[in-house]
């Protein structure tokens, strides 16, 4: 009898904490370079704002890291919760997270804002003689350009010919739902038998 060996993974505590930090910044994270001092230094950051109700989760992430802020960002918003935030910013910590994503990596649209950011925290980690800032300043502007969103150019056509394909299934009521139906119908609420 052949038995059959399988390799199994042993995650710690802290290796799942990574995973879940890294799928939080996919959702919420905000990587910036921005310039300091006139132009002749550059800075990063990575910022997760939650609504103020969520404060605790920002205080885990700050002490199972070890580093970064967690400061008031906005008062009272409509909902009655203000906005706080957790900011990492000096290049010490903001060199562990690229630590961290190296090894925990961003899985979403995040993943291209952080490729970017990567770069501009390794230059910035460079003595601060031997930092190209015109490579600092392009990584300035490409983060920007990757984080736009350009929606794929469609043709113009009336509202009426735009066919919509819905599942055939039961509403409440037992209406039944046709396979094909118009956005205008669609938008006026309007069911096709």
């Amino acid at each position: 009898m052949v038995e059959e060996t399988r390799q199994v993974f042993e995650w710690t505590e802290h290796d799942r904490f990574l995973d879940w930090f890294a799928g939080l910044v996919d959702g919420e994270g905000s990587f910036g370079i921005q310039p300091a001092a006139k132009g002749t230094t550059w800075l990063n950051r990575l910022g997760i704002a939650l609504r103020e109700d969520d404060l605790d989760i920002l205080i885990e992430i700050q002490e199972r890291l070890g580093f970064g802020v967690v400061c008031r960002v906005s008062t009272t918003g409509p909902d009655g919760n203000g906005t706080m935030r957790w900011i990492a910013a000096s290049h010490a910590d903001c060199y562990k997270l690229v630590k961290v994503f190296d090894a925990h990596p961003l899985r979403a649209k995040k993943a291209r804002d952080y490729a970017v950011w990567r770069e501009a925290v390794i230059e910035n980690m460079k003595p601060a003689r031997h930092r190209d800032k015109a490579k600092l300043r392009y990584l300035e502007d490409k983060i920007q350009l990757v984080r736009s969103f350009n929606a794929p150019e469609v043709e113009e056509v009336e509202p009426d010919s735009v066919q919509l394909t819905l599942p055939n299934c039961d509403r409440p009521g037992g209406d039944r739902v046709s396979e094909t139906q118009t956005h205008a119908q669609t938008e006026r609420g309007e069911v096709v038998r």
